[in-house]
């Protein structure tokens, strides 16, 4: 019977996964130059659902010259324009898309060295928000679930739940101290 629920739980968690996966429009990690380079670049992307939204998230960063990113509709009409810079980031921005067709990002440099990264996703319909917002509690009753359950087959005395407790709080603190003291060098040294 345990076999059965672990088996259960299992599939549900995965059907979780592959619900809340989105798989990218466009994910672009360019490099720049050596050589100081001015050109146009159009990037599809193809929308196959009409109420689809997108998610955009960019960072230039350039040591020489300019970039501008712009996205066009289905005419070549200019849909959004993110600016023109030597760095710049744009997190999270939602663009509608009522239709569905090919996009284009377009992406303009002058006498440009260096990198960008944009990112196109889609956004994800209502129902996977309000999954989001009950597998949060839901993890809780588990665990609290779990607690009560040995609680009473193993008859332990409440104090060594607590010890328990204190020591994953000792763990998530120490865990968040050295995330925060070390996650930008390990970025800045994988990004080099």
């Amino acid at each position: 019977m345990n076999n059965i629920k672990a088996w259960a739980g299992l599939a549900a968690l995965l059907t979780c996964e592959v619900a809340l996966a989105q798989q990218a429009f466009l994910n672009l990690d360019e490099r720049v130059g050596p050589e100081p380079q001015s050109t146009t670049r159009q990037f599809p992307i193809a929308v196959r659902e009409a109420t689809t939204a997108m998610f955009l998230d960019a960072k230039v960063s350039l040591s020489k010259g300019l970039l501008s990113l712009r996205l066009l509709d289905q005419a070549g009409k200019a849909i959004r324009d993110y600016g023109t810079g030597r760095e710049f980031t744009v997190q999270g921005s939602v663009v509608p898309t009522r239709e569905q067709g090919t996009f284009q990002l377009e992406v303009v440099t002058d006498g440009a060295v260096g990198s960008y990264k944009v990112q196109l996703t889609p956004l994800p319909p209502a129902s996977v928000f309000r999954l989001n917002l009950v597998t949060g509690p839901a993890m809780i009753l588990v665990a609290l679930a779990s607690v009560l359950y040995w609680r009473i087959h193993s008859k332990a005395i409440w104090r060594w739940f607590w010890v328990g407790a204190a020591a994953w709080v000792v763990g998530v603190g120490l865990k968040v101290a050295w995330a925060f003291l070390l996650n930008k060098p390990i970025l800045h040294a994988v990004e080099r």
